[in-house]
Parts: C-alpha cells; sequence; structure tokens
C-alpha cells in the first residue's frame, strides 16, 4: 500500500458516512475489500493478522478483523475506526509494500516461520513449503 492509498483507507474508517450510504462497520469492511480487488491494496493484510492473533489461517481479513475486534470488546460504533487504526498499524509494521523497506518480505517470512511452527502444516499438504536449506 503506498501513502496515498494508506489515507484513503484510514480516511474511509474514520468517516465512514461520507463515503458510504450507510457507514456501517460491514459496508467499509466490503467497500474496502472492493479496493483491495481492484488495486491490491491490503496485500500481506491477512497474513500479517494471522501471525498477530496466532490464529485463523482459514480466515478471510474480515474474519480476522472481526476476532480481533471481539477480543479487544470493540463496541460497533467503533469498529470502523478501529479497523483504521489495525490498517494503520499494518502500514507501520510494512512501511509501505512498495518501496525499500522490505515490509511484504517480512510479513511473509514471519507468516512462513509461524505456519512453520503449526503441527498440522507438514509435508503432506499440497501448499507446504519448506524452510529454506543451504544447498536444497
Amino acid at each position: 500500500m503506498n501513502q496515498s492509498q494508506h489515507e484513503q483507507l484510514i480516511h474511509i474508517c474514520e468517516r465512514p458516512g461520507k463515503f458510504l450510504p450507510s457507514g456501517k462497520y460491514e459496508e467499509v469492511c466490503a467497500y474496502i475489500d472492493g479496493l483491495h480487488a481492484a488495486n491490491g491494496c491490503l496485500v500481506g493484510f491477512r497474513e500479517w493478522l494471522i501471525v498477530q492473533l496466532d490464529t485463523g489461517n482459514n480466515f478471510m481479513w474480515q474474519a480476522l478483523i472481526d476476532t480481533q475486534l471481539h477480543n479487544e470488546s470493540i463496541p460497533a460504533d467503533r469498529k470502523a475506526s478501529r479497523l483504521g487504526e489495525i490498517i494503520n498499524d499494518f502500514y507501520q509494521f510494512t512501511g509501505s509494500t512498495i518501496g525499500g523497506s522490505n515490509g511484504l518480505l517480512k510479513v511473509y517470512v514471519r507468516y512462513h516461520g509461524w505456519l512453520l511452527e503449526k503441527s498440522w502444516y507438514n509435508s503432506d499438504r499440497p501448499e507446504y513449503v519448506p524452510p529454506y536449506q543451504k544447498g536444497s
């Protein structure tokens, strides 16, 4: 996500009624998901959330956010703004997905390390990627 995309997402979360018909949290998530489908602004967000929450490898980012908001007991009227804060945390972690900070590399290396710690993630699974070993 570049700076412009970051600012746009935060703006939508802070003032959803300005951009969306009802301004409800679910509508904000759907709108942001559409933006992501169009421009990839949340690449790595799901994997970052999985590591943060230590669960949810079978969830989409919206379900992971719902899990976090539930864990934090966020009231319904604060969900959209809290989503913006979480997106901002992701942006701060990655330093944007475009640029010299290796932000996406950090996200995916941490995610792969998280997967390798799970007993269910093993060489029997078709998506299994073994850890790097020199010479292999």
